[in-house]
């Protein structure tokens, strides 16, 4: 708090007279007690993921349920569900018929849109045993002819680029076309780029030098869609 009131006493001022009531009657006890602070680490989270070079993660949200492998370098925030696993048996089981089937029956819905929970999508679902070798090496295989299968689908794959030369609106998108976001701090990784059939921009004002992850993506789904 002391750190925060030193180097930014003017935004801290106005936290203190706009934030700090409504957070004294929080029911979350490190929300109440660090009423300065935007969120809260997921400590636990992090200390599953930094071991793993990958993890498997999915939107909370969603229409169409998929799960795919996100790199170490992208810190899921609350509208992901991570899972603390890098090989391919866990997104194969995960993305599999009867786990879909499973998560679609079990968890909740926000209007008509799925949402997806730990706690009842997750956690109660009886994976097959990862102790059987063949049983593995089956899904992993599986899964690995999917990925396969889904490299040679007729769309573009399209990224976004801070130094990308081409502007968003002007692109030619090849439907269907999917979408490539880079995380906030470090953006598209190079080697994602480089698979891309066209990198793009989308031109900000200011000194900003780039969007909040999900304003970006709603700017890009809107003009591939548009």
């Amino acid at each position: 708090e002391e750190q925060a009131k030193e180097q930014h006493p003017a935004l801290y001022v106005h936290a203190k007279e706009r934030v700090k009531p409504e957070r004294d009657h929080n029911k979350r006890e490190s929300y109440r007690l660090k009423w300065w602070i935007f969120g809260e680490p997921r400590q636990s989270m992090r200390e599953a993921l930094k071991a793993l070079r990958r993890y498997v993660a999915t939107p909370i949200t969603a229409k169409h349920r998929f799960f795919l492998f996100l790199d170490e370098t992208v810190l899921p925030d609350c509208e992901l569900q991570a899972v603390a696993a890098d090989d391919a048996f866990a997104l194969g089981a995960l993305s599999s018929r009867a786990h879909l089937t499973w998560s679609a029956a079990a968890g909740s819905t926000l209007e008509d849109r799925p949402r997806w929970r730990n706690t009842v999508c997750f956690e109660p679902f009886p994976f097959p045993d990862a102790t059987d070798a063949e049983v593995s090496q089956a899904i992993e295989h599986a899964h690995a002819a999917f990925l396969a299968w889904r490299e040679t689908w007729p769309g573009s794959v399209v990224g976004t680029l801070l130094t990308a030369t081409v502007d968003h609106k002007s692109a030619d998108y090849v439907k269907p076309s999917l979408i490539l976001m880079g995380n906030e701090q470090q953006g598209l990784p190079p080697e994602l780029a480089a698979a891309c059939d066209v990198n793009v921009k989308i031109p900000m004002r200011g000194r900003a030098d780039s969007l909040n992850l999900s304003v970006a993506t709603g700017i890009m789904i809107y003009t591939v869609t548009g």
